[in-house]
């Protein structure tokens, strides 16, 4: 019986059985790949994979769609367990091998990736030989060669030996890394400006960065055609390389960097070399080999060069011990890698040399045009137009493959000025109490979480005021420098924009029979006759739709994709800087991304970490210390202020830093430092919301009395549990000075119990109903006695009307 018929009448011997040594493993997927596939190919059952079956309606398809599930089965005893477990639940053969393509194969295996360069940043010698130790090693820079293929052009700077040098020269020259030498240790690099080919062994690698860098353009200056003639580099082949006869062979020397956020200085250590006593001066964490054998000293001057050289090789503490992944699925290990390798331009000057880069470019101008969002005119003399400048993002779909590179042009709304370009301003936004809210209902519930995003969002609102504009960036007329732009529609960066924004889509949303949450107006739900949900949070131009009512939902999706030009992002695992992880216990957030990209802003990724973000009684106050830059400071601070939306262990830290972005002094911004440090040993901490059996409300309180050292007053702090799900929390100061330690507890309950009315404002509006009554806790006797009967406090009258009223939320709300 020949094979094909075989397999026509489901005899499982037909497909050879794969032994343990073949599993897919994760790292083995290529050589897995390609033997399942040449399995398949000589059977003809490609089809299988390709999507390319017959019809349900055909006759054969019953046939064939025994053969799929046949095939799958033997597919699914070709993994390993652990892997196995993750593709169970698919309904056909080419849903596993797509969702396995999109996590390991060779285009965008970032998990195997990702792993290979954790092991080797993690790998230390312990008690391994030399020898030994330099075989793993070497074992996992051939793995990751294997899979990363090298790339011939790398921009690199090669640097220059003191005697091949003059006084004036540059210490590096930058140049293109072309191969490895056959007959020397180092890098083979060339420098395109003298056509020279360098030999050396200290170089410095920026792989994401491209060869020409020139200055901004946003909004200030723009160069000339010809000054962005040369916007990619041609790459040389080997044998080009090899003709270039003016080889230079140079050595390594003193590298130093600049931190480009503090302007600190960080030298590159310097090795002594003259005896062993020396080596043990040089730094203590040297582990100094006292039993090296000669063989071992023959394998050490053999060894190649490392073929990562910078910033790392000399950090104490590299970030690398603090980032840890095992526990984390092959398929969101894809993810965080893919959303971590995005580099993002921060000027047009790097955009303008990045094909995909000026096709959104192109993308945004044509859907302005099409929306006729303005007009070219000459500005009026009496009229001052708003600049603009270009925001680069990246959108991800749900396995963190890239959706789209987008360029999104911004007014410079800064410079309009009130009563002439602009009047009523305000727009709400989701709260982020919301969103954990929400989350942790989705948790409990089991919805499913979805992403929308809407392109060119504030084009839809209309403008009441006249507004000039100027062109915008990289888009200019030559000889025409008198043109702007009048505005026609609502623009991103104007003052007005977000309210006529959210005008239009409130409009849009009602009329499909939502209404707005009393406790959030960014939160839209619509309850179906049978009890079902649907609700919508929108924050500007993303949205989140959740509920149990899956028809709705996907009603919904095509009702405002009808008014709005949507894109459907799949199931949410991005919002705002926040990953979502989901997992059998619940949703798992955190900022983990965020901390990394501010920890290499501030160039903290080699600092040594802290085990706390601030010190106990750290007795932090107006300073007449030497004062630090204020930009620097209140924009460090604000990211961290973000940061706290997932992470309430340094809620109270950036409270306290957050009191002085008025005249922030070195004292404050040690205190700030200290908070990187403790960022650093816990990159990816964040919240997990559980899966609870019932649903309750728990509120914690306190205050310290009289903790500020400036003014005396006292800071409140209260947290909220759903379940035991902590979803909101706040530290502040209090905004009177507490003649006792009751007078501030009491305050502190007040704003807990506020809190609480407002949650349960929200979960009324979604008639989630709480299991039990909200329990509130205090650790203060006399301000639970002043909650249960104010009259029992001997000065009422210090006490706000507000914080009066607790007992009545105490007893008639919650």
């Amino acid at each position: 019986m020949s094979d094909e018929k075989s397999i026509r009448l489901g005899v499982p011997n037909d497909l050879p059985n794969i032994g343990n040594t073949s599993w897919l493993e994760g790292q083995n997927y290529l050589q897995w790949s390609q033997f399942i596939l040449r399995i398949l190919k000589s059977r003809s059952k490609l089809d299988h994979i390709h999507g390319g079956g017959p019809a349900p309606e055909d006759k054969n398809f019953s046939i064939w769609d025994n053969e799929d599930s046949l095939i799958m089965t033997w597919i699914w005893q070709s993994m390993a367990p652990e892997i196995r477990k993750n593709y169970m639940f698919h309904s056909s053969v080419k849903e596993i091998w797509d969702d396995l393509q999109s996590t390991f194969s060779l285009k965008k295996n970032l998990a195997a990736i990702h792993d290979l360069k954790n092991r080797i940043f993690t790998t230390t010698q312990g008690s391994l030989s030399v020898s030994e130790y330099y075989g793993i090693l070497n074992g996992l820079w051939m793995q990751l060669d294997q899979i990363q293929a090298m790339k011939m052009c790398k921009t690199d700077a090669a640097k220059l030996d003191p005697p091949n040098r003059g006084k004036l020269d540059p210490r590096a020259l930058k140049c293109v890394f072309i191969r490895y030498p056959s007959n020397k240790k180092g890098y083979k690099c060339y420098h395109p400006q003298s056509r020279r080919v360098f030999i050396t062994m200290d170089v410095t690698f920026h792989e994401t960065k491209s060869f020409y860098v020139s200055p901004s353009l946003q909004g200030e200056k723009a160069l000339e055609v010809d000054e962005l003639s040369f916007l990619s580099l041609p790459c040389l082949s080997l044998q080009d390389a090899q003709d270039l006869s003016n080889e230079v062979t140079i050595v390594h020397s003193e590298e130093e960097e600049e931190d480009n956020f503090f302007g600190k200085k960080y030298a590159r250590r310097e090795q002594p070399t003259s005896t062993l006593e020396q080596e043990k001066l040089s730094d203590p964490e040297v582990r100094i080999l006292e039993d090296i054998n000669e063989e071992e000293v023959s394998i050490i001057e053999d060894l190649p060069i490392a073929l990562r050289k910078g910033r790392r090789s000399c950090a104490k503490y590299p970030i690398s011990q603090y980032v840890c992944t095992n526990n984390l699925s092959d398929k969101h290990k894809s993810f965080i890698a893919a959303i971590d390798a995005t580099e993002i331009p921060t000027s047009i000057q790097e955009a303008m040399k990045l094909e995909h880069w000026n096709q959104a470019m192109k993308e945004e101008m044509n859907a302005l045009e099409r929306n006729s969002t303005w007009e070219i005119v000459d500005k009026p003399r009496d009229k001052k137009a708003v600049g603009c400048r270009w925001i680069f993002t990246v959108k991800h779909k749900a396995d963190g493959t890239i959706e789209r590179y987008k360029a999104r042009l911004v007014a410079k709304g800064h410079t309009q000025t009130y009563g002439i370009d602009y009047e009523e301003t305000f727009a709400p936004v989701a709260k982020m109490n919301t969103v954990r809210v929400i989350l942790a209902l989705a948790a409990h519930f089991g919805w499913d979480l979805h992403r929308l995003d809407v392109k060119n969002a504030f084009l839809h609102g209309d403008l009441d005021e006249e507004v000039y504009m100027e062109i915008p960036p990289g888009f200019e007329v030559k000889n025409e420098r008198n043109k702007v732009c009048l505005l026609k529609k609502a623009l991103y960066g104007l003052k007005q924009s977000p309210r006529a924004w959210f005008g239009r889509f409130t409009k849009a949303m009602v009329s499909l029979g939502y209404r707005q949450s009393q406790g959030d107006h960014t939160l839209f739900i619509k309850h179906s006759t049978t009890g079902k949900l649907t609700l919508l949070l929108v924050y500007v131009d993303d949205m989140i739709i959740a509920g149990d009512d899956e028809t709705k939902k996907l009603a919904l999706k095509e009702k405002l994709a009808a008014q709005f030009e949507m894109k459907d992002l799949g199931k949410l695992k991005y919002f705002l800087g926040i990953e979502v992880a989901y997992s059998k216990n619940g949703i798992f957030i955190s900022q983990r991304k965020y901390v990394l990209d501010l920890l290499k802003e501030t160039g903290k990724l080699g600092c040594r970490t802290s085990i706390v973000p601030i010190e106990q009684n750290h007795r932090i106050g107006s300073e007449e210390s030497a004062p630090v830059e204020k930009a620097q400071y209140q924009r460090l601070v604000g990211k961290l202020i973000y940061l706290s939306h997932t992470r309430p262990d340094i809620a109270y830290a950036v409270s306290v830093v957050s009191q002085f972005m008025h005249d922030p002094r070195e004292r404050h911004m040690q205190a700030v430092d200290k908070i990187l440090q403790y960022l650093k040993s816990s990159p990816g901490k964040g919240l997990l919301f559980k899966r609870e059996e019932t649903l309750n409300m728990k509120i914690y309180t306190d205050a310290d009395c009289a903790g500020s050292i400036t003014d005396r007053k006292s800071t409140s702090g209260y947290c909220v549990f759903l379940g035991n799900s902590l979803v909101t929390w706040r530290s502040k100061k209090q905004g009177r000075v507490s003649r006792s330690s009751a007078e501030a507890e009491f305050r502190a309950l007040a704003q807990g119990m506020c809190e609480g009315l407002w949650m349960k404002i929200i979960l009324d509006d979604l008639k989630v109903r709480v299991e039990h009554p909200v329990q509130l806790h205090c650790d203060n006797k006399s301000a639970m006695s002043i909650a249960h009967n104010p009259v029992q406090h001997e000065e009422p009258n210090t006490l706000k009307l507000t914080d009066i009223s607790s007992k009545i939320i105490l007893t008639e709300v919650l």
